[in-house]
């Protein structure tokens, strides 16, 4: 019923319709599962590959190879020569890494991503207000999409209100846009806890009201005395009595 419509271009066939938020990095992507498969080769070849004479590769009477070209390579080598020779090089697993690394931070940057979501996940644990200390335009993606579903969820719902009026549905009523209020909680955005702390420190050293602190705490409002006056009846009693006796 309401119109979700994502902030994201359309890079596929570039027409109103939504595409997957990764449909810019979808060839990265494909390089990565290459990149992927090269390595787990390496680790199942182990360090040593094996160099035959092209005649141990040519297929028997039976019409199989005698050996798998996977892990055996031929070469055109001397007739009277024939056999195995070792070949025992260093797996080459940080230059696999370092490429992967490389594929994901630029999926990063064609997403729109908060640099080191994808490429650093290994990188020591990260509050949520680090994590977009240096964010810049990467964490506006988030935002948009957020915004996004925020829109379409309260256009629904006022869609809703004026559907249950036209059937008739008991205590069905026009729905106002801010009545409609959406909590991401903690993530990569927010942290609820971080914030709680930095509010008691500002109540703490006397730059925040206690009042402010704790609506925003339970989901109060805090724009006029009288609301303040519920928060300290609610969660203050005693500070409400001291500002009853004062009056």
């Amino acid at each position: 019923m309401a119109w979700l419509k994502t902030p994201l271009e359309n890079c596929v066939d570039g027409s109103r319709d939504g595409v997957s938020i990764y449909a810019p990095a979808v060839g990265l992507i494909h390089n990565i599962d290459r990149n992927e498969a090269l390595l787990n080769g390496e680790f199942e070849r182990g360090q040593s590959r094996i160099i035959a004479s092209d005649d141990l590769l040519r297929k028997g009477r039976d019409g199989r190879r005698r050996l798998t070209d996977k892990l055996f390579v031929g070469i055109d080598d001397d007739p009277e020569t024939v056999g195995l020779t070792i070949f025992s090089p260093a797996l080459r697993e940080a230059s696999f890494l370092a490429r992967k690394q490389e594929y994901l931070r630029s999926a990063e940057n064609i997403i729109g991503l908060k640099r080191g979501l994808l490429s650093e996940v290994e990188a020591a644990e990260r509050t949520a207000t680090e994590v977009t200390s240096s964010a810049g335009d990467y964490n506006l993606t988030i935002i948009d999409f957020q915004q996004m579903w925020e829109s379409a969820v309260r256009e629904a719902v006022q869609i809703c209100g004026v559907l249950g009026r036209l059937y008739h549905v008991p205590d069905a009523h026009d729905v106002p846009e801010d009545a409609v209020a959406i909590d991401w909680g903690n993530g990569i955005l927010y942290d609820e806890d971080k914030t709680w702390a930095e509010y008691m420190g500002m109540v703490s050293a006397g730059l925040l009201k206690p009042e402010i602190a704790l609506g925003w705490r339970f989901g109060m409002p805090t724009e006029t005395a009288a609301d303040l006056k519920k928060i300290r009846e609610k969660y203050m009693p005693e500070a409400q009595q001291l500002a009853d006796g004062d009056a």
